[in-house]
């Protein structure tokens, strides 16, 4: 009788055990196998590469650049695809130029002449020789200007000028469309002889 109750024992413990084991896989009564669902994903935003860093470098900067360099360009092929200067023109320039620099960036592309650029015309593209001056509200900088995108013939670049650029934010109302992607308008350009300086009002301690 001891052996038989060991059996009995052992094969009661086995009939538990499978039993507890099978519900645990979700096969109990011939159920379907269970699923652990995948556990929640999360996503986040890019990072705007176009705000304000804590510290503005020359990288930061020349981003900001091309991106105002690609707006131009659209401002020109508007113009090249039109053959005149028209109200586009106007809107994609003063997303990008704050006053007075706006007036003189419509003004010169008015007096463009169409037949010396390339069709259709790519962007120009400004870069960085030296940051002057940098805060979360003014940047300016001296610039090399590469015209070989949009004219046929680039302009030479004279050994003893400089391009200088001074940057501030976006004047309100300016950009109802959105057309520029960063928080920064060209509100001066000037060409100046090597060490000369810009005018005071052009200066970020303006």
């Amino acid at each position: 009788m001891i052996c038989i109750g060991a059996v009995i024992v052992r094969s009661v413990l086995l009939v538990v055990f499978l039993a507890v084991t099978g519900s645990c896989n979700g096969k109990a009564d011939g159920g379907p196998a269970a699923t652990i669902p995948p556990p929640p994903t999360t996503t986040s935003a890019p990072a705007d590469p176009y705000a304000v860093p804590a510290v503005i470098d020359e990288a930061y900067v020349n981003r900001v650049l091309a991106a105002l360099d690609k707006v131009d360009g659209d401002a020109t092929r508007s113009v090249v695809s039109a053959g005149q200067v028209g109200p586009q023109a106007g809107e994609i320039l003063r997303a990008i130029y704050n006053d007075p620099q706006y007036v003189q960036e419509l003004e010169g592309l008015v007096k463009t002449d169409l037949s010396r650029l390339i069709v259709p015309p790519g962007n120009l593209k400004r870069t960085v020789n030296r940051l002057v001056e940098a805060s979360a509200n003014c940047l300016r900088a001296e610039v090399s200007i590469d015209y070989s995108q949009v004219a046929k013939s680039p302009p030479p670049r004279p050994a003893d000028e400089v391009n200088s650029l001074t940057l501030r934010p976006t004047q309100p109302g300016a950009d109802p469309r959105n057309l520029n992607p960063t928080p920064w308008s060209i509100s001066d350009a000037q060409v100046l002889k090597v060490g000369q300086a810009p005018k005071p009002e052009d200066q970020c301690a303006a």
